[in-house]
C-alpha cells in the first residue's frame, strides 16, 4: 500500500507545480496507471475554474483565457515545454545525436516558437468556441454538465496518451524520466485509462437528452488517446531512437488538443 501511495504522490509531483509538503520515496512503478487518473483532477479543476471565471467575467473568450492560464500555471507548463523541445528536435534536419542535444538545450528555437504559437492559438480558439457552446447548451442542466465534463476530459486524454508511450517504446537515453519509466506495464496504463474514462461515460449515459440528440458519438473524442500516443511515440522512435520525458509532454499536449478538436467537430460546436 505504501508503494502505491508513494507512486501516486510521485506522479502528482511529476505532472503539477503544486508543492507537496511531505517527503516521499519516489516510486515510478504505477506512474502510467496514475497519469490518466490525474487527468480527472486537472479536468475537474478546469471545470470549477471555468465556472468561477464565468461568474467573474461573463465573457467566453476571457473564460477560455482564464482556463488556459489556470491549467498551465498549475499543471501543463512542463508538458508545454516538452511540446516546444519536441518541435525543435523533431523538425530540424540532423542525426540522432543532434536531436538529443537539442532536447537538452534550454534555449527555444524557431521551430519551437512557431509551433508553440500555432498550438496555443488553436487550443485557445477551440476552448473559446467550446465555452461559448456550453453557455448556450439547452436544458436540462444534467446534459449541459455531461457536455462540460466531456470537453474538460481533454485532460484525461492527454495524460492517457502519454501513459502508453513507456509501455510501447524504449527509452532513448539510459537516464532521465524516460529511463525511470522504461518497461512500464501496458496493463497498468490500460487500467488507469479505463478508470479515468468511467466518470464521463457514466455521466453521459445518465443524460437522456444528450444521448437522444447526438448519441454516443461525442465520446469518440477519446480517439485522441491512441492518435496522440501514436504520433508522439512513432516520431520519437523514428527520429531519436526512443522516447524521452519530452515525448510524454508532447503526447499530453497533442492528446488534449486533438480531444478538443474532436469535441468541437462531433458536438457541432
Amino acid at each position: 500500500m505504501k508503494r502505491l501511495t508513494n507512486s501516486l504522490l510521485t506522479t502528482f509531483a511529476l505532472v503539477s507545480r503544486i508543492p507537496l509538503k511531505c517527503r516521499i520515496e519516489p516510486v515510478y512503478e504505477y506512474t502510467v496507471f496514475f497519469l490518466p487518473v490525474m487527468g480527472i483532477v486537472v479536468g475537474a479543476l478546469d471545470l470549477v475554474g471555468g465556472f468561477a471565471a464565468q461568474v467573474l467575467f461573463g465573457d467566453s473568450f476571457l473564460v477560455a483565457v482564464s482556463i488556459v492560464v489556470f491549467q498551465y500555471g498549475l499543471f501543463n507548463i512542463f508538458h508545454f515545454d516538452g511540446l516546444l523541445d519536441s518541435a525543435d528536435a523533431l523538425l530540424v534536419f540532423g542525426e540522432r545525436r543532434k536531436r538529443l542535444e537539442i532536447l537538452k538545450d534550454v534555449k527555444i528555437g524557431s521551430f519551437a516558437l512557431f509551433g508553440g504559437i500555432v498550438y496555443m492559438c488553436t487550443k485557445l480558439y477551440v476552448l473559446f468556441r467550446g465555452v461559448a457552446f456550453l453557455r448556450t447548451y439547452p436544458e436540462p442542466a444534467m446534459d449541459g454538465l455531461a457536455a462540460a465534463v466531456l470537453m474538460f476530459s481533454h485532460a484525461v486524454s492527454g495524460r492517457a496518451a502519454a501513459a502508453f508511450i513507456p509501455c510501447l517504446v524504449a527509452p532513448a537515453r539510459p537516464d532521465g524520466l524516460g529511463a525511470l519509466l522504461g518497461g512500464s506495464s501496458f496493463g497498468h496504463a490500460a487500467a488507469g485509462t479505463i478508470l479515468a474514462l468511467l466518470p464521463v461515460t457514466v455521466l453521459w449515459g445518465a443524460s437522456p437528452r444528450a444521448v437522444d440528440v447526438v448519441g454516443w458519438v461525442p465520446l469518440l473524442s477519446f480517439l485522441s488517446i491512441p492518435a496522440a500516443g501514436a504520433v508522439a511515440g512513432i516520431a520519437y522512435k523514428k527520429k531519436i531512437g526512443g522516447y524521452t520525458g519530452d515525448a510524454l509532454g508532447l503526447a499530453v499536449e497533442l492528446g488534449e488538443l486533438i480531444h478538443l478538436i474532436l469535441f468541437f467537430l462531433l458536438m457541432g460546436v
